[in-house]
């Protein structure tokens, strides 16, 4: 089930750490996940949050939880390779 809460907090941190860059996002009913889509200077990004994820979390839990994955980090760092975050962390999609 969609939640919009919490994908906004997602889309907000995004937001925060690619300021001035565009994040787009939107709902897979098929992968129950929200994917964000980010081209920070070139070089796009995807992130791929589970509802599983937003489920066990509260809205303004997730900034923290999501800094706990170091997940600006892993985007800067693999570039273009997509990431799914899970309950569990962080993990690499292969699309």
């Amino acid at each position: 089930m969609e939640n919009r809460e919490k994908a906004s907090a997602v889309r907000e941190f995004l937001q925060e750490a690619y300021p001035g860059e565009r994040v787009e996002d939107r709902y897979d009913a098929q992968r129950m996940a929200h994917t964000f889509d980010i081209t920070a200077k070139g070089v796009p990004h995807r992130v791929i949050v589970e509802e599983g994820f937003l489920a066990v979390q509260e809205a303004s839990s997730i900034p923290g939880k999501l800094k706990d994955f170091t997940l600006i980090e892993h985007l800067r760092e693999l570039g273009s390779t997509p990431l799914r975050v899970t309950k569990e962390g962080l993990k690499l999609e292969y699309e």
